[in-house]
């Protein structure tokens, strides 16, 4: 029985890690040179020259001291006028060419990674957003970005350092193999050193990526106008600065112990190069001095010890380089792996019916993701077309959970939701959105234009007319005649409109009535910001939207926890204990006495 020692375990393990980084390197040498083959070619070109000059400098120099020594002065004259050019003169003229390309080949590959980033998260299904750490992922992944845009200046700056340090040790090697052994031991050494440093920060890095986001979340406390004007009601700003300012001094810590570690290994590294530099000239000193080396070679021999010692030095940042873009960029693979564009968008799906007549769901189950209790167990109900249902129950009793399986942005765990008899997971949901107009509880607030807040929810078909903005303003009962262009939130521009609460929701529902062609229209908690008034002309105004005259019927789908407006409509829905407790009319649901009718008799008595 084979004996596995601890030490071999860290050694496969180091070996394991440095694989897969440099495996993920080259795949994103791959990935960034298909995106930009030309500008690839042209890299690849100057390389190549670049390489083949590297030890012709050192070459010319020998021979043109050695000719000197021997009074051949015009060959000595000859060789070191061409290595006075070939170093300074075409060297510098090919740097400045590579400087250029690799210049405008990593413009070329960012714009592609980040086009790249921004697809995948597009094509991600919305349950991602609703469980994991989705924002510590993206994170990472925009880490990687940075992996594709230097991915091919890094693989072609590694290829001519190797081999430059191979044609300078070569020409060394012709003198003495010793000498050339000697000169790239030490920067050898060296590397695992640098390896060593870059693990360290490498395990600090992914410890500090899963906390950043708590970091920053209690920094963004201290600097958001709401959270700000409740924490000095609280008098709890200095509990807030006090978790942020230990999360930071955790990190720097953590940073300062990294980098003292890093510089003690530096200068270790360094003594042991300086020494085995100072031992390889005082070697090529007692060769000429026993005749084992032409004197006339001591000087291009010099030259080429101070270049493979800078190459190799080089080679360590490359390497490096290369082995932290391969983990970055292998986090950037594992995100982009998990877009499904078919799954996100349904894309080819079964256009939706133009005759539909209900929307079911039937024994639907649904538990989010990295919990165990379901919210929703074997629901079965039914929304007819051209009728107000409403949705009504306790908090967390699944409504909005419905609602997001209702327009497809989460499948369900058990059951199935239909619409015309048509399997929601079968439909084209970019034709089955463009008949929604949806305005979901907590909304975002987008600092947009005033225009493109309102017609948002149209860009697929195209941007909505200036009367249609101005029209879906008044009813919902905003300023029709403000400026359009006007940029709507102060948070980029100081003359912004700003908007209180009540007037950020008016400003929701305009972009649900922008949308003239939706055939269900669906309100979560549409009013909890509105004034009394406000609230009893938005009801008014959806009972008039949907029982419009339009050629094509609309159905109208409300939640809400003031039951006051649910009394009117047609059938209305109560959830409890993850499922349809009872269903009827506003007359039928108060007959029954159950949950519907003791909380509409709470509500009533608060007016009473």
């Amino acid at each position: 029985m084979s004996v596995v020692t601890p030490a071999a375990h860290r050694l496969a393990g180091h070996i394991a890690v440095v694989w897969d980084a440099f495996r993920h390197s080259l795949a994103a040498i791959v990935w960034a040179a298909g995106r930009a083959p030309l500008l690839t070619a042209l890299a690849l070109a100057a390389t190549v020259a670049t390489v083949a000059l590297a030890g012709l400098p050192v070459f010319l120099l020998t021979r043109g001291t050695t000719a000197a020594a021997h009074g051949h002065w015009g060959f000595a004259a000859r060789d070191l006028i061409g290595y006075a050019l070939v170093g300074p003169v075409v060297g510098s003229t090919l740097g400045r060419a590579w400087n250029w390309i690799h210049g405008r080949l990593n413009l070329a590959i960012t714009v592609e990674a980040q086009a790249e980033l921004a697809r995948a998260l597009a094509d991600l299904p919305y349950e991602a957003f609703e469980g994991g750490p989705l924002q510590g992922r993206v994170g990472r992944a925009r880490e990687g970005l940075s992996a594709l845009e230097g991915a091919v200046g890094l693989g072609l700056s590694l290829a001519s350092t190797v081999a430059g340090v191979a044609s300078v040790a070569a020409v060394l090697g012709h003198l003495s193999t010793t000498l050339a052994l000697a000169a790239c031991a030490a920067p050898l050494v060296a590397l695992l050193a640098r390896y060593h440093s870059w693990a360290v920060s490498d395990a600090f890095y992914r410890w500090w990526a899963e906390r950043q986001r708590s970091e920053a979340y209690h920094e963004g406390l201290l600097l958001d106008a709401g959270a700000v004007k409740e924490l000095r009601a609280f008098g709890a700003e200095p509990w807030v600065f006090g978790r942020w300012r230990a999360g930071r001094t955790g990190r720097q810590e953590q940073e300062t112990a990294i980098q003292e570690r890093a510089s003690i290994q530096a200068g270790v590294v360094e003594v042991l190069r300086v020494g085995v530099y100072m031992g390889a000239m005082g070697a090529c000193v007692a060769a000429v001095l026993a005749g084992r080396l032409p004197a006339g070679a001591l000087t291009g021999t010099v030259d080429g010890l101070q270049r493979v010692q800078g190459s190799m030095s080089g080679l360590m940042g490359t390497v490096i380089d290369m082995l932290t873009g391969g983990a970055r960029a292998g986090d950037l693979f594992t995100f982009l792996r998990g877009a499904h564009p078919a799954r996100a968008r349904r894309i080819g799906g079964r256009p939706l019916r133009e005759d539909w007549a209900e929307i079911r769901l039937e024994g639907v189950g649904y538990t989010y993701p990295g919990r165990i209790t379901p919210v929703l167990r074997d629901v079965n109900l039914v929304i007819r077309r051209g009728c107000i249902t409403a949705l009504v129950g306790l908090n967390g009793a699944g409504k909005t959970t419905v609602l997001k399986l209702l327009t497809g942005l989460l499948e369900p765990r058990e059951g199935r939701v239909t619409i015309g008899g048509t399997d929601l997971r079968d439909l084209d949901l970019s034709g089955y959105w463009r008949r929604l107009a949806v305005l979901f509880q907590g909304g975002p607030r987008y600092q947009l234009p005033l225009r493109d807040c309102v017609g948002l929810a149209r860009w697929a078909d195209g941007e909505c007319s200036d009367a249609e903005v101005r029209d879906a303003l008044a009813r919902s009962g905003l300023d029709g005649s403000l400026d359009l262009d006007r940029l709507i939130g102060r948070d980029f521009a100081e003359d912004g409109i700003g908007l209180s609460g009540g007037q950020w929701q008016r400003l929701e529902l305009a972009r649900v009535y922008g949308q003239r062609a939706a055939e269900v229209v669906i309100l979560d908690e549409p009013s909890s910001a509105l004034d009394p008034d406000a609230e009893a002309a938005l009801y008014r105004e959806f009972r008039a939207a949907i029982a419009g005259t339009g050629s094509v019927p609309r159905t109208g789908l409300l939640v809400s926890h003031r039951l006051g407006p649910v009394r009117h409509a047609d059938h209305i829905i109560v959830l409890d204990g993850q499922s349809v407790a009872e269903q009827g009319t506003h007359e039928v649901l108060l007959a029954k006495g159950g949950l519907y009718a003791r909380m509409f008799q709470e509500q009533q008595a608060l007016y009473a």
